[in-house]
């Protein structure tokens, strides 16, 4: 046997060892596991994918489109972003991923979901182009629970999969604090909560195309605050990408219009 494979076998059995006396374990489930940290069932099903009823602009299922793909909502209530995406709906395993990722906190989950939802998210990004993707800053108050931002984590991640989507600025939108950690709030609270809390540097997205990256999107009430302040910064234009979106989020469509 060859030098070179005599080493690959050993070092395959060393590491079957490694694994056995020093198993892995699902960090979502606690699952033992082979050589991953996260088992298939806690892995998110298929994403939600492009289909001729969804609308162009808030990417939500209905039959009733216009000549450009819009919505009614969309037509009478723009949202202060020109395309929303997202992979999965908020329920399910996804919102048990996420939620893990969040709240018991997990950096190294948060970079596994990251780099599989990059290359889940190639045909969106190959079919467009931006200036700048930007991840919805996190406040010190969340810093301080969960020692990083898994926006930040999935907006590296959309540039290495593909370095012709944009450039990622952590720098461009500045987040001022909440009276109170979205998470704890009522749906209607939030709308309310993040009014005046995000504003961007001027000289960093005046006549810039964006792309906005967020994780979750709930009533909308973040993503909306965070354009708008792109926007009001001189940004030429705001597309929204996350992860998930829950169902509350048409509850208070309209109301994203009004703020």
């Amino acid at each position: 046997m060859r030098p070179f494979l005599r080493y690959i076998y050993i070092m395959q059995a060393f590491h079957e060892v490694i694994d056995l006396l020093f198993p892995h374990f699902c960090l979502v489930c606690g699952r033992r596991l082979g050589q991953s940290l996260l088992c298939s069932g806690c892995l998110p099903l298929q994403p939600v994918l492009d289909a001729p009823t969804r609308c162009t602009c808030c990417f939500s299922l209905t039959p009733d489109l216009d000549a450009c793909g819009r919505c009614t909502l969309c037509r009478l209530y723009p949202l202060p972003f020109q395309r929303m995406r997202f992979l999965w709906s908020y329920e399910g395993q996804a919102r048990d991923l996420i939620s893990t990722i969040k709240y018991r906190p997990s950096f190294r989950l948060g970079k596994i979901t990251a780099a599989h939802a990059a290359t889940l998210f190639e045909p969106i990004l190959h079919s467009g182009s931006w200036d700048l993707i930007v991840p919805t800053p996190t406040s010190r108050h969340s810093l301080w629970s969960r020692p990083f931002n898994l926006c930040l984590l999935l907006a590296k991640a959309l540039q290495d999969s593909s370095p012709g989507a944009g450039v990622v600025s952590d720098s461009a939108l500045l987040h001022h604090g909440c009276r109170a950690p979205q998470a704890s709030l009522r749906p209607r609270e939030r709308l309310r909560n993040v009014r005046h809390s995000f504003s961007a540097r001027a000289h960093e997205v005046e006549g810039k195309s964006i792309l906005l990256v967020d994780d979750v999107i709930t009533t909308g009430a973040t993503s909306a605050a965070a354009a708008r302040a792109l926007l009001l910064a001189g940004a030429a234009e705001v597309d929204l990408i996350a992860l998930a979106r829950a169902s509350t989020w048409e509850q208070y469509r309209m109301k994203l219009y009004q703020e």
